[in-house]
């Protein structure tokens, strides 16, 4: 039995006590670092700052699995071309990082990865690795998850995990794990608007605009004034996103007007996201080819 694990550094949360494994479903459960994870055998192919760091961490996401050898092929994976076990188990933790941002944005987040051949024999070390973090923002970085968040992202893990693999609402998750472990504001909010017209964009590009914040608005809004409000918050942050794309001038971009911008499309990216991956009948709706018949339709929905 082959155990792995990714750690999640500097996430330090007085409030959150994790004294024992927690099952996230899906095969993953969130744990104390293990101590003999952090003997120096374990730790060899790590620089000395990531040693010391992952020394010092508290907690990491685990998974137990069955493999003949490192690179054995994922049974389970359905692409055309084969995959490892590994490669399978590390975008496990990748997508694990991403819906934890959706349940609540913290420093709860994957890192240095570790594939042993036996469990609790820190000399079994097969390969280890670093993936991308979700990054955050300053302002997201006191929040501390609860575990009903933990449970969350279980939940919508496991809904990802089943997602159909060639529609839209995949392109959009695929999107998103890029958007979110991209330092660069401007490049991660022209990521998060791929997510949103990945999910809301017509496939007419005539009007994209105009249809998209439309869409976004019909969408969220419960009423016509909050759907107004709604349409006008993403056209004008939409507008910022095509002046990026064409190399428009920005300095006439405050800083606060970025992160207003930025407040607005993250908020908008996580409740579509929440919204869809939480109900099989969007998803349904938006990983098929109906997507933009239904989309269209909420034009005419009766909302009262």
């Amino acid at each position: 039995m082959w155990y792995a694990c990714s750690i999640s550094l500097n996430s330090y949360f007085k409030e959150l006590r994790i004294d024992s494994p927690i099952d996230l479903g899906s095969g993953i459960r969130i744990e104390p670092v293990p101590k003999w994870v952090k003997a120096d055998e374990a730790l060899k192919l790590h620089s000395w700052r990531d040693r010391e760091n992952i020394k010092k961490a508290e907690l990491a996401f685990a998974v137990e699995y069955e493999a003949d050898d490192l690179g054995s092929p994922d049974p389970d994976w359905k692409g055309s071309s084969p995959r490892s076990i590994q490669a399978s188990v590390d975008e496990k933790f990748s997508l694990l990082a991403v819906t934890l941002w959706l349940s609540k944005p913290s420093k709860l987040t994957c890192g240095p990865t570790f594939h042993f051949g036996r469990i609790g024999e820190p000399d079994s070390l097969r390969t280890s690795g670093s993936l991308r973090p979700v990054l955050i923002s300053e302002e997201e970085n006191n929040n501390v998850p609860c575990i009903d968040d933990l449970r969350k992202a279980g939940l919508l893990l496991a809904s990802v995990l089943g997602v159909e693999r060639s529609g839209s609402v995949w392109v959009a998750i695929r999107m998103l794990v890029r958007a979110l472990t991209e330092n660069m504001w401007e490049a991660r909010y022209l990521w998060e608007w791929v997510v949103l017209e990945a999910i809301f964009g017509p496939e007419n590009p005539n009007e994209t605009t105009y249809r998209l914040s439309q869409r976004i608005g019909l969408f969220f809004g419960e009423d016509p004034e909050s759907r107004r409000r709604i349409f006008e918050e993403a056209k004008k942050a939409y507008t910022w996103r095509s002046k990026i794309v064409h190399g428009g001038r920005l300095s006439k971009l405050t800083p606060e007007t970025s992160q207003d911008m930025a407040e607005c499309t993250e908020r908008l990216v996580r409740e579509a996201m929440v919204k869809i991956l939480t109900s099989p009948e969007l998803l349904v709706e938006f990983n098929s080819k109906n997507r933009e018949e239904y989309l269209d339709s909420l034009l005419f929905a009766d909302r009262a």
